[in-house]
């Protein structure tokens, strides 16, 4: 089953030249991704009944075309395919004339909110989703995400480090997922931000970053990509971010 929702671009979702951001088109496929599971009863107001909980492990998003400023969008999200280990949901964006703007993939774990352990997905949950297995936003499977160990330690990167902040914490008591694309964007070259919003984003967060914790963010550019590493003090890669 498909599940829609209709939204609209406001003044909050706009750059300079009122076309809408990534972090507006992401907060959108947030937002209908949680609707979804609301509607199953497995969203974030069931939480607290069910002690349990999304968490995203990977993006990867396309914009095909930015939508502007009060621009109607049709929002799409759908279960497509999972193991006993994690879930992987789909999306695609729409205008008023039904042309596609954006599409994405996106992989989740299930946790447990007091045990901070993923869970093992039942066949009894994942059919409350109706999966569309055979439709894809991509062609291609989500791919795995790495660098080598010491990518991100180098002497010629750009870095700048960052203690989370209570405005960059979400409801599971983490660094919200879109406040990793913030912290990105933050290390751009100033050339590169200059040039606009990158119409392909992919993150992997490979381990949570909890409120008061230092955090370096590490710039490299990468073949035709814009590579951000998050790392801790012990220079360990908290998460990946790519743009290009």
């Amino acid at each position: 089953m498909k599940y829609k929702h209709n939204y609209q671009i406001g003044l909050e979702d706009v750059d300079i030249k009122g076309n809408a951001t990534n972090r507006a088109l992401m907060t959108m496929m947030e937002d209908i991704g949680g609707l979804h599971s609301d509607s199953v009863g497995y969203g974030l107001d069931s939480v607290e009944q069910t002690g349990q909980a999304w968490v995203v492990l990977d993006w990867k998003i396309e914009i095909v075309r930015r939508p502007h400023y009060r621009d109607n969008i049709t929002a799409y999200t759908w279960s497509r395919n999972h193991n006993i280990a994690c879930a992987y949901r789909d999306f695609e964006l729409f205008d008023a004339q039904g042309e596609k703007l954006a599409r994405a993939t996106s992989r989740w774990v299930l946790i447990d909110i007091v045990k901070r352990r993923p869970l093992r997905l039942t066949q009894e949950l994942i059919e409350k989703y109706q999966g569309e297995p055979q439709s894809q936003a991509f062609e291609e499977e989500l791919e795995n995400m790495s660098y080598p160990k010491d990518f991100f330690d180098t002497e010629n990167a750009v870095k700048q480090r960052y203690t989370v902040l209570r405005r960059d914490i979400d409801s599971n008591m983490h660094m919200h997922n879109l406040a990793y694309l913030d912290a990105a964007g933050e290390l751009l070259p100033q050339q590169i931000y200059e040039e606009g919003e990158k119409n392909h984003i992919r993150i992997s967060y490979k381990k949570e970053i909890l409120y008061g914790e230092e955090i370096t963010g590490v710039y490299i550019q990468h073949e035709d990509r814009h590579a951000v590493g998050l790392t801790d003090t012990n220079k360990g890669v908290r998460a990946i971010v790519e743009l290009w």
